[in-house]
């Protein structure tokens, strides 16, 4: 009799523990779904268009771009000869489906040529959302091209809805 309690203490112990893990686990994290997601913007037009690459909380998107003043300016470089202005912007994408404000750290130099103003490479991330974007996270990589009166904007990335 004596070596059935210890066995049945150990066995209750462990049906304990397993909901305490069960319990932590469900109230622990929340899901998150982690998306693909193109963006091209055309500032002549003031539009924009993000495209998701596949299913999840976020559905692709339009609506029209407005620009924030440079949060820190630009300012200016030159590195063997090639000047270059360091930029930090930020771009709000007014969409159907809810705003995403997006900050861009941006490498601009001049285009060569006289149909182009300049182009532009750097990273973009998440500032705030609402809407469908409320909560989520992220960022990637960014191409501007400027033809004077014609901007171009291509960003690729990742954004994490909870």
């Amino acid at each position: 009799m004596t070596a059935r309690h210890p066995l049945l203490l150990a066995l209750a112990a462990l049906a304990a523990l397993a909901g305490i893990l069960v319990a932590s686990a469900a109230a622990g994290s929340e899901a998150t779904t982690k998306q693909k997601v193109v963006i091209g913007m055309k500032f002549h037009a003031g539009s924009f268009v993000l495209s998701v690459s596949r299913p999840g909380p976020l559905k692709s998107d339009s609506g029209t771009t407005a620009e924030h003043a440079s949060d820190a300016g630009c300012r200016g470089i030159s590195h063997n000869g090639v000047k270059k202005q360091l930029c930090t912007e930020s771009r709000v994408l007014l969409g159907r489906r809810g705003t995403l404000t997006i900050r861009d750290e941006l490498e601009w130099r001049d285009g060569g040529s006289p149909n182009s103003c300049g182009v532009a490479f750097g990273t973009w991330s998440v500032v705030r959302g609402t809407g469908q974007y409320e909560g989520v996270t992220g960022g990637g990589i960014s191409a501007y091209d400027a033809h004077c009166q014609k901007w171009y904007a291509h960003h690729k990335g990742f954004l994490t809805s909870r």
